[in-house]
């Protein structure tokens, strides 16, 4: 869906780690590969269940902006948001 919206059609991407086709980290670089200002600056903010300090850095290594843990905390996620560059 992101990569034929227009750009600014979407603020963030909540990213769950475990889709049954695509999963979250091969998704992230999916993104970042295609190229674009829009692609690039996006925040892409990981959910999970894991929250190992290696699933963060595997993360953030993917592109990703952020890891947030399941159960999702909201100021967290507005934290997270927050501190994405535009």
């Amino acid at each position: 869906m992101f990569q034929t919206s227009e750009p600014g059609r979407y603020d963030a991407i909540l990213m769950d780690l475990q889709m049954p086709i695509i999963g979250g980290l091969d998704a992230a670089r999916a993104i970042r590969s295609l190229g674009t200002d829009y692609s690039s600056k996006i925040p892409i903010i990981a959910l999970a269940a894991n929250a190992y300090q290696s699933d963060v850095e595997a993360c953030l290594s993917a592109g990703m902006t952020a890891h947030l843990p399941k159960p999702l905390d909201v100021p967290k996620l507005l934290q997270a948001l927050s501190s994405s560059p535009k």
